[in-house]
């Protein structure tokens, strides 16, 4: 409703006029006030995701914030920066308090980078005059600016002032700087726009330590996973995977939030969101649109899950099948296969995966429990020799597995699954949680590109190359079995599970 002016004195709109202005600079240039209102079609009510990855705060020093493009991740983080080095913390604030921060870094995949997002929210448009301090940083509250010399319009420093009356810093580094450069005092806090390389987030990490004067700092990320499941990632997602209740398992310091699907973002159209779904490409959808890892680089198996995993169904007694077995002093890891002859498919039906020290009595018997009939592929190694001189593969077989070493060729391993997975023919049943962890994050080593990683949970994966490696000479089926030794009569005996087959 427009108000009426005419029957106003000239005092009167004078002093409209200089409310109005007012209002408009304080919009302009403290904009940090009018940021998630208790009320409106904005209010920070409908950004429950933001409101948690602030809370958490409280108790964990290191955060990470995914999702999809576009969701507000890096205008989140930017607005806790602000927080932090301003100390105007605002009556509904509920996450963490820094008493008298000094210096935070901000980390961006280049200075470039920086300045087309982070910069931009911070500061406004830093070379104009009237358009410096339109961010969330409070023009009142700037000191000092000062920018790249070989970047142009990259700020490399903000200096701000503190609630308390001293100076903040904010310093921007680069993830493609050395490592050695990152080395410098203590920190309160560093904000990544976006995983670095890990030996680039591991420096920061340590520039974060306390001292009996100064209470320890944090870390804030951000990020959208198009570069998959990189090291920096795998320090969070565990498997993989976004935890259950962003707490990760065993470290107790980290904590994950992650939107994952674009109708968690109020402030995103239906039109855009039409838009980005039907545009994306689609080996970035999981990442663009989900906020989950991407295929990514270094992946081995380069494959989306879907590609990969099917829901369980029954395996007829016709099928041939046979087990697969990786020997280890700390993981014993078994699958079950077992091939559809009309179509060829190859389906993993089954896991076994111990991470206890049982005696190959114990594990052969919960082998055996899966069908005492089934032949196996084992490591070609044997399992390498125990103390009395013996291979593990020969006390397994001493407790009645039918074992027969499989090829170990990783590459030609991958490749001949890749081929499978590429025609439809390997698939692995989507329950069977052990491969599906191992299969999420089983990458190639960085410097020795024809090999894996080291250090990874394997045992799955490796089971994979032996069964396809000499399945069709091993396998048979519990039909065949039977003819063969006749040992069950026609009824289906106790306990039989027609989905499973034993």
């Amino acid at each position: 409703m427009q108000p009426n002016l005419t029957n106003k004195t000239h005092k009167e709109l004078l002093d409209l006029a200089q409310y109005t202005e007012a209002l408009r600079y304080k919009y302009k240039y403290e904009f940090l006030n009018f940021v998630m209102p208790e009320t409106g079609l904005y209010n920070r009510h409908k950004y429950k995701k933001a409101l948690e990855f602030f809370k958490a705060g409280n108790s964990h020093r290191f955060r990470m914030f995914g999702g999809p493009n576009g969701c507000g991740k890096s205008f989140n983080l930017a607005l806790e920066l602000t927080y932090h080095i301003t100390g105007e913390y605002p009556e509904w604030w509920e996450g963490k308090r820094q008493p008298e921060p000094k210096q935070w870094w901000i980390v961006a995949e280049s200075g470039a980078t920086f300045r087309d997002s982070l910069q931009i929210l911070l500061l406004g448009n830093s070379l104009n005059d009237d358009e410096l301090g339109t961010g969330l940083i409070p023009k009142s509250k700037i000191r000092n600016v000062s920018h790249w010399p070989s970047i142009g319009g990259a700020v490399q420093v903000i200096q701000v002032e503190h609630k308390l009356g001293h100076t903040c810093t904010i310093s921007v580094k680069t993830s493609d700087q050395k490592r050695e450069n990152l080395q410098a005092s203590n920190l309160d806090g560093v904000l990544f726009d976006e995983e670095p390389p890990l030996d680039i987030y591991t420096e920061c990490l340590y520039r974060l330590r306390g001292s009996p004067t100064k209470p320890s700092g944090m870390s804030l990320m951000g990020f959208t996973p198009l570069k998959g499941l990189t090291d920096v990632v795998l320090q969070y997602l565990e498997n993989g995977a976004y935890p259950i209740n962003g707490q990760h398992s065993k470290d107790p310091d980290k904590y994950i939030v992650a939107i994952q699907d674009l109708d968690e973002v109020p402030h995103l159209s239906d039109e855009d969101k039409r838009a980005y779904r039907n545009n994306c490409p689609p080996h970035e959808k999981e990442a663009r649109l989900y906020g989950r890892p991407g295929l990514g680089a270094g992946r081995i198996y380069p494959y989306s899950e879907s590609q990969v995993f099917c829901k369980p169904r029954p395996i007829p007694e016709y099928w041939p099948r046979c087990f697969t077995l990786d020997f280890g002093h700390h993981v014993t890891c078994a699958l079950w296969g077992a091939k559809d002859p009309h179509t060829n498919t190859l389906y993993i039906y089954a896991e076994y995966y111990s991470e206890t020290h049982q005696t190959a009595q114990i594990h052969a018997l919960n082998i055996k429990a899966k069908g005492a009939w089934i032949h196996g592929i084992c490591d070609p190694s044997g399992g390498g020799r125990q103390n009395d001189g013996r291979l593990l593969q020969e006390l397994f077989e001493s407790e009645g597995l039918n074992l027969t070493p499989g090829e170990n060729s990783f590459l030609a391993g991958v490749t001949r699954n890749c081929n499978m997975f590429e025609n439809g023919t390997f698939k692995i049943f989507d329950n069977l949680e052990y491969t599906k962890n191992e299969f999420r994050v089983y990458r190639f080593d960085t410097k020795n590109p024809n090999n894996p990683a080291r250090n990874q949970k394997d045992h799955a994966m490796d089971n994979l190359r032996y069964i396809t490696s000499m399945f069709d000479d091993v396998a048979t089926s519990e039909l065949d079995e039977k003819r063969q030794y006749n040992e069950y009569d026609s009824k289906p005996r106790a306990g039989y599970d027609k989905l499973a087959g034993y």
